[in-house]
């Protein structure tokens, strides 16, 4: 009735129309709770944009890391994906079939191991180690030390030549070599990579000088993995943000942590990471079809479509 004399409802136009229609009596504020009582609301006029709609900046990542992968293929290179997650002592299934003897499951969750891994071509490149934080989130100890420590001692290794490493975009895998000093950094500090990167300057300069100095006179980023990496031969491309899906890797979680609950009785540490090394050896080769599948489909919509 509204919408075929093309009138925006407002309790003043319905009770116009009622009175003409029916003789309505009633006022505006009757009709409003006659209106509230049958279900309707007084809300914002919806709009006809109904699709999501991502940031550019995370559009322009996704198309960069897709042509390089597609690069990268072209040229044959090894494709490596590498991920981390955690799991508990605890760690067991969350259903069987039990009789009157319950599998009793202790309350707390024990202690956690972190586990760093590689996927693809490579031969365990594999990191797991005891956490020694109670806070919910492991990547407290996830640091650059212990990421040097995997792509030296086991990662590369274990990489055919000319590889190509992907990584997630962890504050870990983005430290930085030489880093320009911030407004936190001491002015000393700040004169001292002034003079290690030759950068003249007064020494009677304010701090805020001394700081536009070095913005304007900041070397490119240098991440310490990417040039560990490049100092045996290989690359790194880090995966664009909120961008699992193309993380082959990613894969593989599910089915190891399914593996450790099946077989997990103990709920001891020593127990499940004999269970996560027995997991490794049956995952190590790891297939990238599906990931290959989702990248060609970016690709074929112009690498903007997610939706």
């Amino acid at each position: 009735m509204i919408n075929s004399r093309k009138i925006i409802p407002t309790a003043k136009g319905l009770a116009d129309l009622l009175k003409e229609k029916i003789n309505y009596l009633g006022g505006e504020h009757h009709l409003k709770r006659i209106l509230k009582e049958l279900g309707f609301s007084w809300r914002r006029v919806g709009s006809i944009r109904k699709q999501l709609m991502e940031r550019s900046d995370i559009v322009f990542l996704r198309a960069q890391y897709l042509r390089k992968m597609k690069a990268s293929r072209d040229l044959g290179r090894p494709i490596i994906y590498t991920d981390d997650t955690f799991v508990h002592a605890e760690h067991t299934a969350s259903k069987c079939w039990q009789s009157e003897d319950v599998l009793a499951v202790p309350f707390n969750k024990g202690d956690r191991l972190i586990i760093v891994h590689a996927g693809s071509e490579a031969k365990g490149a594999g990191l797991v180690f005891k956490s020694k934080s109670r806070s919910g989130d492991y990547h407290d100890e996830m640091n650059s030390e212990n990421i040097q420590k995997l792509l030296t001692k086991q990662l590369i290794p274990n990489l055919l030549a000319n590889s190509v490493v992907v990584i997630d975009n962890a504050p870990y895998h983005n430290v930085q070599e030489n880093r320009c000093p911030s407004q936190s950094t001491l002015k000393a500090e700040v004169k001292n990579w002034l003079r290690r990167n030759n950068i003249r300057f007064d020494d009677n300069m304010l701090k805020p000088e001394l700081l536009e100095s070095c913005k304007r006179n900041k070397p490119a980023h240098k991440f310490v993995v990417d040039n560990i990496l490049k100092n045996h031969g290989h690359d790194c491309i880090r995966l664009p943000p909120y961008h699992a899906d193309l993380n082959a890797i990613e894969l593989i979680w599910d089915n190891l942590k399914r593996q450790i609950a099946v077989h997990n009785f103990k709920f001891n540490l020593k127990e499940v990471s004999s269970l996560v090394e027995e997991a490794f050896g049956q995952i190590t080769t790891n297939d990238c079809g599906h990931v290959k599948r989702v990248e060609a489909e970016f690709l074929a919509t112009g690498c903007c479509q997610r939706y």
